[in-house]
């Protein structure tokens, strides 16, 4: 699993993330709370209330950056 760092239209090139700290300005995550896989593979502090599972993708370091590090697929009961 990777994370682009910037928005790409489709044939464009992107610059992708397997690991470690990407810093975005215009993030405003809360500190101290995971970040998930959300629908369509956006990311989201908040799991869908119609979610089968998910999947813990990066810890927050402060607003704007987060450290990317995949995690396994937690089953939502």
């Amino acid at each position: 699993m990777f994370l682009t760092t910037g928005a790409g239209g489709s044939g464009d090139t992107a610059t992708l993330v397997s690991a470690g700290p990407v810093t975005e300005p215009s993030w405003s995550w809360t500190p101290g709370q995971p970040i998930f896989l959300g629908l369509n593979g956006a990311l989201t502090q908040t799991i869908e209330p119609s979610a089968v599972f998910t999947r813990r993708v990066a810890e927050v370091i402060d607003a704007t950056t987060i450290e990317f590090s995949v995690g396994d697929a937690i089953a939502v009961i």
